[in-house]
C-alpha cells in the first residue's frame, strides 16, 4: 500500500470520527433525545424525503465508520439547529457563526483559571464528565449558531 493512499485513508477515518463526535454533541440537545442508531434512523427518516436510512447506517454515523452525503448533512443540520458547515467540517464558517477567541496561544493563565483547574483535577471522573459536557454545550452555542444583530429584535 502506498504511503499517500495510507495517509488518505487515515485522514478519511479521522474525518468520520470527528463527524461522529460533532453529531453526538448536536444530538445531546435534540428533541426528542437521540442516543442510538435506531433512534437516529427513525428521527432522520421522518425529516428526509429521499431513500430511508437504515439503522445500521445511522449506527455507522454515530460510531465514526461512515459519514453521510452532503444532502443528508443538510437535513441533520437543519433538524439539530447547527451549521451544516460545522457538522460536516468542524471548523467555523465565518459568514454564519460566531467564532471562538483565537486559539493560536492561550496567553497568561489568570489565578482564577488556575484555581478552576486545581478544583477540576480534584473531581471524580463523573464530575469531570459533567463539567466537560457543560463546557461543550456553551462552546457549541458560540460556534454553530448565527450571530444576532441588534436589529433582529426590531422586526
Amino acid at each position: 500500500m502506498s504511503q499517500s493512499f495510507h495517509h488518505t485513508c487515515l485522514m478519511d477515518a479521522n474525518n468520520k470520527q470527528a463527524f461522529a463526535e460533532r453529531l453526538k454533541i448536536a444530538l445531546q440537545r435534540s428533541a426528542p433525545m437521540v442516543q442510538t442508531g435506531t433512534q437516529l434512523a427513525i428521527q432522520f427518516n421522518l425529516r428526509y424525503h429521499g431513500e430511508s436510512v437504515s439503522q445500521q447506517t445511522a449506527h455507522k454515523w454515530l460510531k465514526g465508520l461512515a459519514r453521510p452525503n452532503p444532502d443528508k448533512i443538510e437535513i441533520l443540520a437543519s433538524w439539530l439547529d447547527v451549521s451544516p458547515h460545522w457538522l460536516r467540517f468542524g471548523d467555523a464558517d465565518d459568514s454564519k457563526v460566531v467564532c471562538l477567541e483565537p486559539t493560536s496561544e492561550l496567553g497568561e493563565i489568570a489565578p482564577t483559571e488556575k484555581n478552576l483547574i486545581l478544583h477540576y483535577r480534584l473531581m471524580t471522573d463523573q464530575q469531570q464528565a459533567i463539567i466537560q459536557n457543560l463546557i461543550n454545550e456553551f462552546s457549541i452555542r458560540r460556534i454553530v449558531w448565527p450571530k444576532k444583530s441588534l436589529n433582529d429584535d426590531e422586526e
